[in-house]
């Protein structure tokens, strides 16, 4: 059967079905045999993510780094940019001013958003040869509403989950959509290195696809909004561990329209 054929028989079947197409056929992946991991890092710590890539670059890591403020950043830090997606790593677009989305539209509409804080950044972001598939949403805010009218411009959408739930239960792993959430990994978000370690195991063994986010990154983690190399180091190697892959965001996307 043609996959729409599928889709259809499935709409009659109950929702086992329904996420054994989305499995097979979604527009975006839901899980990969080995697991693996998506790596994403917000804001405008080029210096800092710069270090880092060549501290992890014996894991064979790839991640994405998610970019507000670009038309702020000085040329080195905008050249360092381009030298990170020339290794394989993704530049995703974090706005061009970091304005809480939500409730921006709460009292202006979404064409005044996408005008004040996408296209712009957009524009500045490929104008200096950086290819924009993702969009990763300032402090995580976000709704269907604003989902429908960004998928427009972007392959993928991220968001942000809270908390040490239990792991089968987490809404950290790709499930075949293109809008995800991540976990954070910065210290202060009081997830501990056990319980990720913990996320990863499971993501293995159960051929899903883990997602955590993080911001600056450096040697020491003390910083609010760090995540330390030692964490890092740490995850890397664990993934390696378990035969996961590295992905970025837009790897996601089966359906890469951009």
């Amino acid at each position: 059967m043609i996959p729409g054929t599928i889709r259809r028989a499935c709409r009659r079947l109950r929702d086992p079905a329904v996420r054994l197409w989305k499995h097979f056929f979604g527009p975006a992946l839901a899980s990969i045999p080995g697991g693996a991991l998506i790596l994403t890092f917000d804001d405008d710590s080029v210096a800092d993510w710069h270090e880092t890539d060549r501290v992890l670059s014996p894991y064979h890591w790839k991640a994405t780094f998610c970019v507000s403020n670009f038309e702020k950043l000085g040329n080195e830090e905008r050249k360092k940019l381009l030298a990170l997606q020339n290794k394989g790593h993704e530049i995703a677009c974090h706005s061009a001013t970091h304005l809480k989305a939500v409730d921006f539209v709460a009292s202006h509409s979404i064409s005044d958003y996408i005008a004040t804080d996408i296209t712009p950044a957009i524009a500045a972001m490929s104008e200096y040869g950086l290819t924009i598939y993702s969009f990763v949403y300032p402090h995580g805010a976000r709704n269907q509403e604003l989902d429908r009218a960004l998928l427009k411009y972007f392959d993928i959408l991220r968001g942000t989950v809270y908390g040490m739930k239990p792991i089968a239960e987490h809404k950290c792993f790709a499930n075949g959509s293109r809008v995800v959430s991540g976990l954070g990994i910065d210290r202060h978000y009081g997830n501990e290195l056990p319980y990720l370690l913990q996320v990863l195991q499971f993501a293995a063994a159960n051929d899903k696809i883990a997602v955590f986010y993080g911001h600056r990154t450096h040697r020491d983690d003390s910083p609010e909004l760090t995540t330390g190399h030692h964490t890092l180091e740490t995850i890397c190697r664990y993934a390696q561990k378990y035969g996961m892959r590295f992905l970025t965001l837009r790897e996601l996307s089966r359906d890469k329209r951009h």
